[in-house]
C-alpha cells in the first residue's frame, strides 16, 4: 500500500504517533525519502509566524492552507523544515494549538479545529512543528472575512473558499465556490458517501465548468 495512503488515514484517525513515524527520521528530524516533496497531503514551512497584528498577512496565508487541506483530504503542515532542501532549520516561534486556532478564527469558522505539537525540541528551543488539518464533512467550508490588503491586493474575500491541488493550494472565489458546492449537493441515487469521501475536481480548459471524479 503506498504510504500516502498510511498517511491519509493516520489524518483522519489523527493519529499523531504515525505521521510523524511515516514521515520523519533522526533528531533533529529530517523527511523520509518519499516526503522530500510536498504533495495534496503535506507542506513544509521554514517557521511559524508570531501570533499578532503584525504577522496577520502571514496567518491569512497559513489560513488558505488550512481551509485547502480541509476541504480536500485533510493535511499536515509541517514548521521547521525548509521547502527548499527539506532540511530541518527549527520552528522558534512558540505556539500551541489555541494560539494557532485563534489566529485562523480571525479568518475561519471555529468549525475548523487544527490540532498543533512542538515536537523535538532542540537546546536553543527550535522544534518541529506539526500542524494537523482534519478533512471536512459534506460541506464546503470557506472564508468568512477578507484577507488583508498585501502590496494593494487581497489573497481571498469571505465566500471564497480553497482546495489542495497537488503541492499548492488555491483559492476558489465566491463564484467558482458556489459551483462547487452545488456539485457537492447533488444527491446520488442508490449509493452511500462517507462524509468524508473526497472528490477532486478537474477542470475544463476554459476553467468555466466543474467535472467530478470519484476518487
Amino acid at each position: 500500500m503506498p504510504v500516502t495512503d498510511d498517511l491519509a488515514r493516520a489524518i483522519r484517525q489523527r493519529d499523531l504517533t504515525s505521521v510523524v513515524e511515516l514521515m520523519f527520521e533522526g533528531d533533529p528530524p529530517r523527511p523520509r525519502s518519499a516526503f522530500l516533496t510536498e504533495t495534496e497531503l503535506w507542506d513544509f514551512k521554514g517557521d511559524c509566524p508570531h501570533p499578532g497584528k503584525e504577522a496577520i498577512a502571514q496567518w491569512a496565508e497559513i489560513a488558505v492552507d488550512v481551509l485547502a487541506f480541509y476541504n480536500s483530504s485533510g493535511g499536515i503542515i509541517v514548521f521547521g523544515i525548509r521547502d527548499k532542501d527539506f532540511a530541518f532549520c527549527g520552528a522558534s516561534v512558540r505556539l500551541d494549538s489555541k494560539l494557532v486556532n485563534d489566529q485562523l478564527r480571525k479568518f475561519l469558522s471555529d468549525r475548523i479545529w487544527v490540532e498543533f505539537y512542538r515536537l523535538h525540541i532542540q537546546q536553543d528551543q527550535r522544534y518541529l512543528g506539526i500542524a494537523l488539518v482534519p478533512p471536512r464533512g459534506p460541506v464546503l467550508e470557506r472564508f468568512h472575512a477578507d484577507a488583508p490588503l498585501v502590496d494593494g491586493k487581497r489573497r481571498f474575500s469571505a465566500g471564497d473558499s480553497a482546495l489542495r491541488e497537488n503541492d499548492s493550494s488555491r483559492v476558489l472565489k465566491r463564484s467558482e465556490a458556489d459551483e462547487y458546492a452545488r456539485h457537492l449537493a447533488i444527491p446520488t441515487l442508490g449509493k452511500a458517501y462517507a462524509v468524508d469521501e473526497p472528490f477532486f475536481r478537474i477542470l475544463s480548459p476554459d476553467y468555466n465548468r466543474f467535472v467530478f471524479r470519484e476518487q
